[in-house]
């Protein structure tokens, strides 16, 4: 559960705020941290480098269930460092993290709390593409592909341990896991010859 101070349960009721959206990079030569938003962003004891609308973060489910599924963060060249670390050797990318935060903001756009995580990933592989811009110009596109935090561990989505309520909230005619954890807690996992033994 995610505990909120009394500064920002008061800004949500109010219904006018603002949000600026965050993004945190971890490379192996150091730490990327860029804002939605045309200035630096100073707010839990960090910098946020803004860069409007260079990065564009990608709809994710502010879910703890978030059936595995995998984003795209889509950066343009405009953010030469960026570029240039993205396109350096797949050890200093690969498999690091990647996280998306919310700033919230009045509708002065003062900022209220500390950024707020809400999604964390680790690059799986980065892409290139060109992409029509304005007056005929063409713009290049870096593809940075995500993977929810964890699922490297896992061979396929499904291969996470599911409780049978989580199984039947997908899957509400199959009853193959109801009666796992009754089966889990009679059974012994000790060899017939071990118990024997003991007798």
């Amino acid at each position: 559960m995610i505990s909120m101070t009394a500064a920002e349960t008061a800004l949500l009721a109010s219904g006018a705020m603002a949000e600026a959206g965050l993004v945190e990079i971890q490379f192996s030569t150091g730490v990327q941290r860029l804002a939605m938003w045309p200035i630096n962003i100073d707010s839990g004891g960090l910098t946020w480098r803004g860069i409007g609308d260079v990065v564009r973060i990608p709809a994710t489910k502010h879910a703890a269930d978030s059936a595995g599924d995998s984003v795209t963060l889509e950066v343009t060249a405009a953010s030469a460092a960026l570029v240039a670390l993205c396109s350096g050797p797949s050890y200093t990318w690969r498999g690091k993290r990647v996280q998306f935060l919310t700033q919230f903001m009045t509708a002065n756009f003062e900022q209220v709390g500390v950024p707020r995580p809400f999604w964390t990933g680790v690059m799986v592989g980065i892409g290139g593409r060109a992409e029509p811009g304005q007056d005929g110009a063409v713009n290049a596109v870096l593809s940075i592909d995500l993977a929810p935090l964890g699922m490297s561990r896992a061979r396929t989505a499904e291969g996470i341990r599911w409780t049978a309520a989580q199984h039947r909230s997908r899957y509400p005619a199959d009853a193959g896991l109801d009666g796992l954890a009754a089966m889990l807690e009679q059974t012994s996992w000790l060899s017939r010859e071990y118990q024997q033994s003991q007798a």
